[in-house]
């Protein structure tokens, strides 16, 4: 079974995340543009999802790493 740690080989420009060094299983989503869930570093103005309070740019995606049943999101990460 591969792990999390050849995923750096595969998407370079997540660079080093901590999550990723984990033998543990895991899962990884790239998503195509901002991610639509709740960023607790992105504080949204009120009625606006946090999506919407911010817009993504082009050639780069946001990533969401779940390991152990811990999610952390990556934003901005170069995929273009």
């Amino acid at each position: 079974m591969t792990t999390l740690g050849c995923f750096p080989e595969l998407s370079p420009g997540l660079g080093f995340s901590p999550e990723l060094e984990s033998e543990a299983p895991g899962f990884v989503v790239i998503y195509d543009g901002v991610y639509p869930g709740p960023v607790l570093q992105t504080a949204a103005d009120p009625g606006e999802t946090p999506a919407a309070a911010r817009k993504g740019r082009p050639g780069f995606n946001d990533a969401c790493v779940i390991v152990d049943g811990q999610m952390t999101v990556y934003e901005n990460v170069p995929t273009g």
